[in-house]
């Protein structure tokens, strides 16, 4: 197991942190579930930092699937950090997704 820290804009950070005390699980999962997809998939990197201030994430990578990233920021040519600020936003995004979904559902708007 690799820990591997990154910088975020501190609102991202927040909103993934509340994200994960909802779901009642681990933010590095989360992370790691997105960032398989981002190279499974081949998603492209939009690294724009919104904000000036930033705070340190810290996350427990498995060996294999660092083995993977490295890979894929090889051949990709992006930094891990952009990698992790992307895997976050689409944490954040899917999240939104299910709550408008969910709201569209049950007719509740918020």
């Amino acid at each position: 197991m690799k820990v591997r820290s990154f910088k975020v804009e501190k609102s991202l950070a927040e909103q993934a942190w509340e994200i994960v005390r909802r779901r009642k699980t681990s933010l590095s999962s989360e992370i790691r579930k997105r960032v398989e997809r981002i190279i499974d998939e081949n998603i492209p990197i939009d690294d724009l930092i919104s904000s000036s201030e930033l705070t340190i994430l810290t996350l427990k990578i498995p060996d294999d699937l660092d083995s993977k990233i490295e890979k894929y920021l090889t051949t990709a040519q992006v930094k891990r950090s952009e990698l992790f600020r992307k895997a976050i936003r689409m944490m954040i995004e899917e999240e939104y997704e299910s709550k408008d979904k969910e709201s569209f559902q049950t007719g509740i708007v918020s």
